[in-house]
């Protein structure tokens, strides 16, 4: 059973991201695991253990409430679990989507970066750097939830994972969606079109949804990956997450990246992966 978990604010932006989970949780028949993450009003050694223990007790009820609140309205069978955490919100899903082998994580992304801000560019990176979960990100302000008819797999043919694209694969078939594999380069050449050929054979051999294989030459690449979602009706956006060593991460702002802060899709962020339970 895939495992699905879905940080909240309570905020309307995220009620809006919720149409994701809903709609996967729908197709992989499992209930959603709603986590918000609170800490307490006044420091914890301002207060005696019992006033820490009634402001916790207080919290936690009024947090239920919220709940409640937040999923009225939602017109489905999916069921919800809630779950509380106290203290620093990445830390907490980090290690949620670890100990208990979440499957799928759906979070609402904002783009600045105030102190009160539940999700933005930094944080979410963290995150998807230190999970083993798949990762939907949903941009704040986003129009109302559309069908996931057409998802773009953005590559540079070299780095692909099989696991991730079999992944893939049977995330489309849930939706019965197309995907287009898209290759951006500042200067193609005949040989990057033998490699095209190759790979889509390849994919061929692998792909059971319906896909297409789109090379596109341009300079900037998250430009050209952004224009063609907008232009071509692209309901979501699919890329690979690649593990990288320290050095690396600090000086390479990857495609990934900068998209899941640009994109005006939902980004499904594939994590690399070396077994099918890894």
């Amino acid at each position: 059973m895939s495992s699905i978990l879905f940080p909240t604010d309570f905020s309307s932006n995220s009620r809006k991201a919720l149409d994701y989970a809903l709609v996967l949780a729908d197709k992989v028949v499992n209930p959603i695991s709603l986590m918000h993450v609170y800490d307490l009003d006044v420091p914890e050694h301002r207060m005696t253990k019992e006033e820490v223990r009634l402001e916790i007790q207080a919290k936690e009820t009024q947090m239920f409430d919220r709940f409640q609140t937040f999923i009225s309205g939602v017109d489905c069978p999916t069921s919800f679990e809630h779950v509380l955490h106290r203290g620093a919100i990445v830390s907490n899903i980090i290690s949620h989507t670890n100990k208990y082998g979440v499957e799928w994580l759906v979070i609402c992304t904002k783009r600045t970066s105030s102190f009160k801000d539940f999700f933005f560019g930094s944080n979410i990176e963290e995150i998807i750097e230190h999970t083993r979960s798949s990762v939907i990100v949903v941009p704040e302000n986003k129009p109302e939830f559309r069908a996931i008819r057409k998802i773009a797999y953005a590559t540079n043919f070299v780095d692909d994972n099989i696991l991730a694209l079999q992944e893939l694969d049977d995330f489309a078939n849930l939706f019965g969606a197309e995907i287009v594999v898209l290759h951006v380069d500042n200067h193609v050449t005949d040989h990057d079109y033998n490699i095209t050929e190759k790979y889509k054979a390849a994919l061929g051999k692998m792909f059971t949804t319906k896909f297409s294989l789109q090379v596109i030459e341009h300079k900037n690449i998250t430009e050209s990956v952004k224009a063609y979602i907008e232009e071509n009706e692209v309901d979501m956006l699919a890329m690979l997450k690649k593990r990288r060593n320290l050095p690396h991460k600090l000086f390479h702002n990857s495609l990934t990246e900068q998209m899941i802060t640009q994109s005006t899709r939902p980004v499904l962020v594939l994590q690399e992966k070396t077994t099918l339970g890894n």
